[in-house]
Formats: structure tokens, C-alpha cells, sequence
């Protein structure tokens, strides 16, 4: 018990003050992701509580939604290795390890923030039983086990076998879950046949030379990812302009959402257009995705410098995503409290992928220098007026064609095929043009 409670300790420690990235900027992405939680279990709570009959259905799509997040969350937007707090000589019996090291790997923020989400859901929804709560947590236990033996599998592929009937248990719990079948005995059987199948492969990765030498392998190709995403959090100007974002965000959504419940007619009439700037990834880009490269100058001229022009897409959207999550989900919950429409989540999921495309091409070829994070001296703006212009037109279109399916993929595709012929003949092509270029106007 002295042993968990240390290594409780150390994960909390690390948490705020360790990992790369500032332990401000850490608490306030949490304190954010927390709001939205709320929200959302708020919102699913008294949807639970009118659907009648349909509640079945609404609850197999919250456990779906919830393992699919356990599953995703170590692949995306980086891929997290698995590593043992344990050495194979550390003097505990095995079944030690294999607990302690379970507990230390569910000791994270997104398990707190699904077990606020669920408190919270037990609170509001009369429908969410404690006999479903009960439910909902094996069946998160179920897929936090098989997320557990992939990170394993992956490190040290030794036994692809289990891996196969490790994600068999967890579709046929899925499958009963929908079925509505042996309610909690069969996410219980699932949760039981995946911890023994976790304590065989955990013996195994924990005493492979091989895993742990491609762990440390695997942090290695990370280096310049997290050097960026070190910058970014670290910088003040950086930080300003993104709290500026989320408060104009906020402020703004709970005007809409006010306006929404004094009178939708005038809303359905008039504030279209909020909804396009407000409930989409303009802000973000408006404030600090268009401009990366001048938040963070030094790291990333270096990171383009040493980077082939594919690799620095992919680490401009690693940190992309970190923003943009949390983005996503608030505009999200808004856009459905206006219309609960599947168009909604069609827009946001292709808004905020152009985003980071645009804004990806308006950091390289028009960066502006950023000195302050905000300047009332001055009219200056730290990101690229023309770039955002071009940002905010055209997400208010496929806002605006988003009730059209047909003119929406036209014009999607239109620019996909326009962000390919930039990047093929001017961004590839130019690269070294123009990182020298970029490097020139913001260092």
C-alpha cells in the first residue's frame, strides 16, 4: 500500500512539473477538458432522462464513444509507448508488478475526467442506475486492459496470438452490450479473461530486453515533436494568445447559447454567421494556428532545417491536435444544442482538418514575427490578416454548404486537390526557398 501511494505521489508530480511540457499549461488544458466533460454529462444526462425507451441505445453509444477514446488516446495525436515502472530484478513477486503497474497506468487525466463524467451522469440521469454505472465501468475496464496488451504487444510482439484473442472478448462484449444480453455478467467475463491475458503478456514485456530497447527507440523518434510542443507551451506570448482565444470562445458560445433560449427565431434569422466564426477552428487559428512558426521562431526554423517537408507537417500537426481537441468538442456541444443534425459533426470534422492544412501553409509562407502576446500600442496582428481572411471565408462556406451535401464534398474536394497542387509544385518543391524565407521574417 506504501508502494502505491508513492508511485500516486511521483504520477502527480510528474504530472504538473515533468513530461516536457509546462506544468501551467498542463492544468489549464485539464481545467478546460473538465468544462467540456461537464457539459457534456450534463447534456447527456438530460437527454437520458426524456429519450424513454431509447435510453438502451444512448447508453451503448456512451460506453462505444468512451473505449474508443481509451483505445485512440495512445496513438493519437502521438503514439505513446508502453514502459515498465519496473525492473526485472526490482525484488516483488510478479503478481505485484502486474498491479501495481495497472494501477500506475490508469493514474492518468483522461481516466479522472471519465470518472467525473460518469459521476456526474449518475447525479443528473435517473435512468443511469448504479447498476449501469457498474456496467459502464467494466466495460471501461474491458478496454482499458486490451488497450494495455496492444501498448505491450507493439513494444515487443511476442505474442500476437493473445493480442487476436484479446480483441475477440472485446468485440463479443461490444456485441452483447448491443444486445443487451447478460447485462453486467458479460463485461464482467470480458474484464476477467483480459486481466489474466494482461498478467500473461505484462511477465513477458517486463523481462524482454527487447521491449525496453524499443521503447527508448521509440521516445528517440519523438525528440523533435516534443522540443516543439516544449516551445510552444513555454512561450508567454503563446500562452496570452490562446487564453484570449478561449475567452472570446467561451463568451461568445454562451451568447449564442443564451440567444438560443430567449428566442430562436431571431437566432435562426441572424446569427448564422457567429455560429460559423465562433463554433469552428477560425478562432484558433486566428490566434495562434496560422502563425506557429512566429510563436516559436528558433525550434521550429530548426525543426524545418533538419525535417524533409512531410515530417514537418506531421510534427506542426501533433501540436495542432493538442489545440484543436478540446476546440472541436466545446463547438461541438454548442452546435448540437442548436440542431442535433449529423451535418454539424461532418463540418467540424472537415473544418478543423482544413484548418490545420491552411494554417500550415499560411505559417511557412507568411509568417509574421511575434514579440508580445498582446500589443495595444499598435494595430499590429500576430498572425497573417490576408491568411485569416482566407481562413474564416472559407470555413463560412462549408458552414453555409453544409446543408448541401452535394456542393459541401464539391467544394471539399476542390480544395484538397488545390492544398495538393500548392504542396506538390510550390511547398516541396521551393522547400528550402522557402524555409529560408520564413526563417528571415520571423528571426
Amino acid at each position: 500500500m506504501q508502494l502505491l501511494l508513492f508511485i500516486t505521489r511521483l504520477k502527480c508530480r510528474a504530472f504538473l512539473q515533468n513530461g516536457g511540457t509546462d506544468g501551467w499549461m498542463r492544468v489549464f488544458f485539464s481545467l478546460l477538458m473538465l468544462l467540456v466533460v461537464v457539459f457534456y454529462a450534463i447534456g447527456a444526462g438530460y437527454l437520458l432522462n426524456y429519450l424513454g425507451g431509447a435510453q438502451q441505445v444512448l447508453m451503448f453509444g456512451i460506453n462505444c464513444t468512451v473505449a474508443a477514446f481509451t483505445l485512440l488516446k495512445g496513438y493519437f495525436p502521438n503514439n505513446t509507448p508502453f514502459r515498465s515502472i519496473f525492473l526485472p530484478v526490482h525484488p516483488l513477486p510478479a503478481w505485484r508488478k502486474t498491479a501495481l503497474q495497472l494501477v500506475y497506468d490508469l493514474l492518468t487525466p483522461f481516466y479522472l475526467l471519465v470518472a467525473v463524467f460518469y459521476a456526474i451522469l449518475l447525479l443528473v440521469a435517473v435512468a443511469f442506475t448504479p447498476a449501469a454505472l457498474l456496467n459502464s465501468i467494466l466495460y471501461l475496464g474491458m478496454f482499458y486492459l486490451l488497450e494495455r496488451i496492444l501498448k505491450m504487444q507493439q513494444a515487443s510482439r511476442f505474442m500476437p496470438l493473445l493480442t487476436l484473442l484479446s480483441l475477440a472478448v472485446a468485440a463479443a462484449g461490444v456485441y452483447l452490450q448491443w444486445q443487451a444480453a447478460f447485462n453486467i455478467y458479460a463485461p464482467l467475463a470480458g474484464a476477467v479473461l483480459l486481466l489474466v491475458g494482461y498478467g500473461v503478456v505484462y511477465r513477458q514485456a517486463a523481462n524482454t530486453y527487447l521491449a525496453g530497447q524499443r521503447t527508448v527507440q521509440g521516445a528517440g523518434v519523438q525528440t523533435t515533436a516534443a522540443a516543439i510542443w516544449a516551445a510552444v507551451t513555454r512561450r508567454k506570448p503563446v500562452r496570452t494568445a490562446l487564453v484570449i482565444g478561449v475567452v472570446f470562445k467561451l463568451i461568445f458560445c454562451a451568447l449564442i447559447l443564451f440567444t438560443l433560449q430567449r428566442n430562436r427565431t431571431r437566432f435562426d434569422n441572424d446569427l448564422n454567421m457567429l455560429l460559423a466564426i465562433f463554433c469552428s477552428p477560425v478562432m484558433l487559428c486566428t490566434y495562434l494556428a496560422n502563425n506557429l512558426a512566429g510563436y516559436i521562431p528558433q525550434v521550429f526554423s530548426k525543426a524545418a532545417y533538419l525535417l524533409t517537408p512531410g515530417e514537418l507537417f506531421r510534427r506542426y500537426w501533433q501540436v495542432y491536435v493538442r489545440f484543436a481537441v478540446p476546440d472541436m468538442l466545446l463547438a461541438l456541444g454548442v452546435l448540437l444544442a442548436v440542431e442535433t443534425s449529423f451535418r454539424y459533426p461532418l463540418f467540424l470534422l472537415f473544418a478543423y482538418i482544413n484548418a490545420a492544412i491552411l494554417g500550415f501553409f499560411i505559417s511557412i509562407m507568411a509568417p509574421k514575427k511575434v514579440t508580445k502576446g498582446l500589443d495595444f500600442t499598435s494595430f499590429r496582428t500576430n498572425t497573417s490578416i490576408a491568411g485569416n481572411l482566407i481562413t474564416g471565408l472559407f470555413i463560412y462556406a462549408l458552414f453555409y454548404f453544409s446543408r448541401s451535401l452535394g456542393w459541401f464534398f464539391v467544394i471539399e474536394t476542390a480544395f484538397l486537390v488545390i492544398s495538393f497542387l500548392i504542396y506538390h509544385f510550390s511547398y516541396k518543391k521551393d522547400y528550402d526557398h522557402l524555409v529560408r524565407s520564413m526563417t528571415a521574417k520571423i528571426i
